[in-house]
């Protein structure tokens, strides 16, 4: 049961630091960069069907490029310090869900030892 359990911590915080790093590729990107997607807009195949089933979706895609290129801008050389602490935070309290997560696995076969009698501190009957 150990196994499974740190099996499954590490396997999410694997997860945690794959979306800190593509956090981290995102928000270091240059903010002009994020600005020429605007002609791409109009590219899209099928737009006019896309505006059939979800109207003024290309108003609202600009509107979310504009939105991105000023975060950008804004966090600037921050942004890579930020995401890394909060990995870090987050990694943290993953682990120690690990150690949690142990501690009641050990309780529980502690529990299960005491209620068959087969305790260590009790001889075995022959």
């Amino acid at each position: 049961m150990h196994f499974l359990v740190w099996f499954l911590t590490l396997f999410a915080v694997g997860l945690w630091s794959l979306l800190a790093w593509g956090t981290h590729v995102v928000l270091t990107l240059d903010p002009g960069m994020v600005g020429g997607l605007k002609p791409l807009v109009d590219q899209i195949p099928y737009g006019a069907l896309l505006e059939q089933w979800i109207p003024g979706w290309r108003g609202l895609l600009l509107a979310t490029i504009d939105f991105t290129q000023s975060m950008l801008g804004w966090l600037g050389g921050a942004a890579g310090v930020i995401v890394w602490i909060v990995w870090a935070l987050g990694a943290g309290l993953l682990v120690l869900a690990g150690v949690v997560g142990s501690v009641l696995v050990a309780m529980a076969r502690r529990a299960t030892r005491a209620a068959s009698g087969s305790g260590p501190g009790r001889a075995q009957a022959a």
